[in-house]
C-alpha cells in the first residue's frame, strides 16, 4: 500500500465530515487528520475538567463519578 493511499484511508475514516475529504489533496487530508486529532484532545480535556468539577461538587472522587457514568450507560 502506498503512503498516499493510507493517508486517504485514515482521513476518510477519522474526518468524514470534512468537506470534500474524499477528493482532497494529500496535504489537506493531513490537515483534516491533524484537526480531528486536536479536536479529540480538546474534547478529552473538557471531559476531564467536567468530571473533576462534578467530583468536587458531589464530594466524590473522579473515579466514583466515572463509575456512576459507566453504570448509567446501557
Amino acid at each position: 500500500m502506498r503512503i498516499a493511499d493510507r493517508i486517504h484511508e485514515i482521513a476518510c475514516k477519522i474526518a468524514p465530515d470534512y468537506p470534500g475529504i474524499g477528493d482532497a489533496e494529500q496535504w489537506e487530508q493531513l490537515y483534516a487528520i491533524e484537526a480531528a486529532h486536536e479536536g479529540a484532545l480538546r474534547a478529552n480535556a473538557d471531559l476531564h475538567k467536567l468530571v473533576s468539577e462534578l467530583a468536587f461538587r458531589l464530594e466524590l472522587t473522579p473515579d466514583e463519578v466515572i463509575a456512576i457514568a459507566t453504570e448509567a450507560t446501557p
